[in-house]
């Protein structure tokens, strides 16, 4: 019993001096990094990327690039980059295809941030748009349907189907780094990005 006296009194000892020091300084700095956009999309579709390349320079080191889409005030999309060095940064944020949103402007937000939580933020506006493809195409197990636009967004397709054929509509590519949208069926109704 002396002997787990003698050992509890040190432990105790070296626990209350752990838990009375110091908590260490934060710093916050209200300066963010240096940033030049090198590139960034300034029109895209409903379902594709936009693309963006940024450079960033700081005395104090980096430590992350947002890519923030906003329609109107709401923010929909969110790509985050960690950047641990200065150095050029590129990545692509995607645009959500929602119903009923019209083609307007959406606002991109680039905003760097250093790990002093100094922040820079550079807005650029992107022209968004419903895509209007030529053909789209009915994929059902390993066969795709090519379908022909016949106006607007109506598209259509003559052949031999089962007598309740399962599948989702794609697209073509939609951009230069090759998004597809698709488009299936969830909680009955139909869902961008589903092949369900």
């Amino acid at each position: 019993m002396k002997f787990l006296k003698y050992l509890a009194l040190p432990l105790l000892a070296i626990a209350t001096m752990v838990g009375c020091q110091k908590d260490p300084d934060v710093k916050i700095t209200d300066k963010g990094p240096q940033m030049t956009v090198e590139s960034v999309s300034t029109e895209a579709y409903f379902g594709s990327n936009i693309s963006f390349e940024v450079t960033m320079n700081d005395v104090i080191p980096l430590s992350t690039l947002k890519a923030q889409l906003f329609f109107d005030e709401e923010m929909v999309a969110e790509t985050v980059i960690r950047t641990k060095q200065n150095g050029v940064y590129e990545g692509t944020v995607q645009v959500p295809f929602a119903a009923n949103i019209p083609n307007g402007v959406a606002k991109l937000a680039l905003v760097g941030q250093n790990i002093e939580f100094g922040l820079t933020t550079i807005e650029q506006d992107v022209a968004v748009s419903r895509p209007q493809p030529a053909k789209i195409y009915f994929v059902s197990g390993d066969k795709e349907y090519e379908m022909a636009r016949e106006s607007g967004y109506l598209y259509s397709v003559t052949a031999e189907f089962p007598q309740k054929p399962k599948g989702y509509f794609r697209t073509d590519e939609l951009d230069a780094s090759g998004t597809i949208a698709t488009f299936g069926w969830q909680s009955g109704a139909i869902v961008w990005d589903s092949t369900a």
